[in-house]
């Protein structure tokens, strides 16, 4: 997966998600699918997402949309340090026309060192690389969806 400019929230970008729009379709996908939308909430020190927990009668999910781009990832868990990717429920096709929505493959997709460069593709700016090279993040989604100070 390619890897834009600022997607790691250390940018000057004031592109930024719209918080009311992601929460009203949070809470209309819950509602249509008869569950209901425990929390939510803003990106804040230290990750750079949205965070919406949905419950449904017997299962719980996550959804997490990037500060700075239009990208949704699914989790059964979704904790410092500890984010489990999963496939988009049948719920998502209700997010589709406003974001896209990324598979449990592309967010697990492995981070790629060779000799203090990153080799997948990117346009991440200095300070994001300075913040991978520290955080040493293993996959993708931990560089999307980050807890980094």
């Amino acid at each position: 997966m390619y890897l834009q400019n600022g997607i790691t929230g250390f940018t000057n970008s004031a592109q930024r998600m719209d918080k009311s729009q992601f929460k009203q379709l949070c809470f209309n996908a819950a509602r249509a699918s008869q569950a209901s939308l425990e929390q939510f909430k803003e990106p804040g020190y230290p990750f750079n997402f949205y965070h919406a927990k949905i419950k449904t009668r017997t299962n719980q999910f996550h959804l997490l949309l990037n500060e700075h781009y239009p990208y949704l990832a699914f989790a059964s868990a979704a904790e410092y340090g500890n984010i489990q990717f999963i496939d988009p429920p049948e719920l998502a096709d209700a997010f589709l026309p406003f974001y896209r929505i990324l598979s449990k493959e592309e967010l697990n997709e492995r981070v790629i060192w060779r000799k203090n460069l990153l080799e997948n593709e990117n346009e991440l700016n200095e300070a994001e690389l300075r913040e991978l090279s520290f955080w040493k993040p293993e996959r993708v989604g931990d560089i999307i969806f980050n807890y980094w100070d």
